[in-house]
């Protein structure tokens, strides 16, 4: 009997080890290793293909969106939504005319479930490009991809994800991926892997110059002779995922790595390289299949204008290497005739995985001119994805479906407290704005419209009364709003004056004879004609003075700086990437600073009714019948999370940003040559948020494009 119970006892530990071997850990026994290998999509030459229900190939563009498991109110990678709202966005996805989603990692079992729903449900299913990436801490950190767990990481997410996407997969708590229990098998709508997201040039670099092997032959992929270091870690990374699923689950589907300007095949002239930086390379051309690789593999690439005129950047060895494919490249084209570059370039198919214009207020470069409304992303979109589609290249996918609060950008991290970023919806960051739906926030209804009409204030107490107007003010996660009623002609310069901080400020404001009663740090002049709108901030309190002054003017910030009771008010500024290289200084001279400048503390005048024939999405003043509405984005007034009410501290006295709790910010109200009074609006932070959703007309842009009516 305890023989019995003994075996009964190993026999059901061996049971439940196998089991979560296999549903955690992926462990299986190949029974059949002689079975046949079907492949779900391919690479026809330059041509993607996939299977139709009758199992037959037909050719296939990719129209794609990314779409992430972010939402307001939540951090990045909380996976918050459920199985109901990823099944309202693919609905609305499907209705834009796109064939594919594009996800950057495992997501949660509800996105899983939903796209099930969705396909079987839609003659026109929706295919997944399913992405592999580790985490941005390992990205960053790795010196080596060979140390550090990275090269193994991305190995065990791509297995990962091949058992995820066959619904045989469990995963617990996941700090940077999806979790839950995959039971729905999605496989057969799963057009492919792209291994990785963001490389860090530094990491491919320093891998390729250790004495690691450059020899890599596997089973299904291997890398060529001419192959660095990091090709054969992908060559080796894709090898085994596409083994893994050959082998598990007999099938096969196509797989590539993620690439983009900053480390493509090409090489520039070291000059002109140290300062991109643009040092690294990748190149699929350099990885091939074998004959037991029925899938095939394709160039994947991050688009955007990295460096206008970059052909002027190239070194002569690559124009030489190159040979005649400058000649037949219209670089009128979407991104200088980049992508044509790429698809004359790769004898793969090449897909744009990530195409993107934002219609957020502020920006990161003038290539524009300033900053795109709505109409314009849209009007980008298309051409790009036009231009892209006339190089031969296989599609592209637009980064992203809906925005994303919890983006940060390279000049504006500095200035807001990252932890905190998903808790508001930054205006001035241009990485929050790329979507075709906007999710802005309600914490008050009605919401605050910008178009000049009073009349949604009627039911809010006026802050400030004076000279026959009153000043009306609230908050949301966005900005502050106001608006001012009575006697307002948009001929008259009008000033909302504000004192944020109570570190310094000043008392006066010469240009217009104005005197507070107590200290201000911002000047908002609001006027239709002349000037127009724009927004001021006292010296001392001007971030980019105390952040990037150097990079900007090559003066130093902390020499001299601003009194704290200094009345002088400049203008706003964001700062900038240079639209070209300059040449090398020569010796003795002083070179240009690094980063130019933008004056994003000027306010646009029109219509932010999105039901408007004259909507406007950049609207931040309107004037009406004697009355003007205006919206300040949190950013200008130097709060680095408006949810907690912090604003930034004395940039003197910390020699940088700090951060400082105020609980009210006063307001006052005049117009020329007189003693303004302020009062004060209370200040509440909050700790959920509210959104409604908005198909931006960039939506419907791309709608039109991709033939839906």
């Amino acid at each position: 009997m305890k023989k019995f119970i003994l075996t009964s006892a190993l026999l059901g530990l061996l049971a439940l080890f196998t089991w979560y071997a296999y549903n955690f850990q992926g462990f299986f026994i190949d029974l059949d290793p002689g079975a046949l290998i079907t492949a779900h999509s391919t690479a026809w030459g330059k041509e993607l293909a996939v299977r139709d229900e009758d199992g037959k190939w037909q050719p296939f563009e990719v129209r794609g969106v990314v779409l992430n498991g972010s939402l307001p109110g939540y951090v990045p990678n909380a996976f918050q939504p459920d199985e109901g709202t990823y099944l309202r966005w693919m609905r609305q996805i499907g209705d834009l005319g796109a064939n594919t989603i594009r996800v950057y990692t495992v997501m949660d079992e509800e996105f899983y479930n939903a796209l099930y729903t969705y396909n079987a449900g839609n003659n026109t299913p929706l295919y997944l490009l399913q992405s592999v990436r580790i985490s941005d801490s390992m990205t960053n950190s790795a010196r080596d991809a060979y140390e550090s767990g990275f090269a193994e990481a991305l190995l065990a997410d791509g297995k990962e994800a091949v058992d995820v996407i066959h619904g045989k997969r469990i995963i617990l708590a996941n700090k940077t991926r999806g979790s839950g229990t995959y039971r729905k098998d999605i496989s057969k709508w799963v057009l492919g892997f792209i291994i990785g997201h963001e490389w860090n040039p530094a990491t491919i670099a320093y891998t390729n110059n250790r004495s690691h092997s450059i020899v890599y032959d596997g089973e299904f992929i291997r890398a060529k002779e001419g192959a660095t270091v990091f090709e054969a870690m992908l060559a080796s990374v894709m090898d085994q995922v596409v083994g893994y699923e050959s082998r598990k689950y007999k099938v096969q589907r196509l797989i590539s790595f993620m690439n983009d300007p900053s480390h493509d095949p090409f090489v520039y002239d070291q000059l002109y390289g140290r300062q991109i930086p643009k040092f690294s390379q990748l190149d699929i051309e350099q990885i091939e299949g074998t004959a037991m690789f029925h899938a095939g593999l394709f160039a994947a690439y991050r688009a955007y204008t990295f460096l206008p005129d970059f052909w002027s950047y190239l070194s002569r060895e690559q124009i030489i290497r190159l040979g005649d494919i400058p000649a037949r490249v219209d670089r009128r084209r979407s991104f200088d005739g980049y992508v044509q570059l790429l698809s004359e370039y790769h004898t793969a198919p090449v897909v744009v995985a990530s195409l993107s214009f934002s219609s957020s207020r502020g920006i990161d470069t003038l290539h524009y001119g300033g900053p795109i409304d709505e109409k314009r992303q849209g009007e980008l979109l298309v051409k790009a994805y036009e231009d892209i589609m006339a190089t031969g290249a296989s599609g592209a996918i637009i980064t992203g479906y809906k925005d994303n609060w919890g983006q940060r950008a390279w000049n504006t991290s500095y200035a807001v407290d990252l932890s905190r970023a998903h808790m508001w919806h930054d205006l001035q960051t241009v990485a929050q704005s790329d979507g075709l739906l906007a999710l802005e926030p309600i914490a008050y209804a009605p919401r605050v419209t910008i178009d000049g009409n009073p009349l949604e204030w009627e039911e809010t107490k006026a802050l400030v009364t004076q000279d026959g107007m009153k000043l009306y003010a609230t908050y949301d996660a966005e900005a502050l709003y106001v608006c001012v009623a009575g006697g307002v002609s948009s001929d008259v310069p009008l000033y909302v004056v504000l004192d944020v901080t109570p570190k310094s400020g000043s008392a006066t404001y010469p240009p217009a004879r104005l005197a507070f009663d107590r200290d201000v740090d911002f000047v908002l002049r609001l006027q239709g004609t002349g000037e127009g709108s724009r927004l001021l901030v006292q010296a001392r309190y001007e971030s980019r003075r105390a952040n990037f002054f150097f990079e900007t003017t090559r003066q130093d910030a902390y020499i001299n700086p601003p009194q704290r009771d200094s009345n002088v008010f400049v203008p706003i500024l964001s700062v900038l990437r240079r639209l070209g290289i300059p040449p090398e200084t020569p010796e003795g001279q002083e070179p240009p600073p690094q980063y130019g400048t933008y004056e994003t503390g000027r306010l646009t005048d029109g219509n932010a009714d999105s039901l408007g024939t004259d909507f406007n999405s950049l609207t931040d003043v309107s004037f009406g019948l004697d009355a003007v509405e205006a919206r300040i984005p949190w950013s200008l007034l130097n709060f680095s999370d408006p949810s907690a009410m912090m604003i930034h501290d004395d940039y003197y006295e910390h020699y940088g940003v700090k951060f400082i709790r105020i609980d009210a910010l006063h307001i006052g109200l005049a117009q020329e040559g007189r003693v303004v009074g302020l009062e004060p609006l209370l200040l509440a932070g909050w700790e959920e948020v509210q959104i409604r959703e908005r198909k931006k007309q960039s939506y419907y842009i791309v709608q039109k494009a991709w033939g839906v009516e």
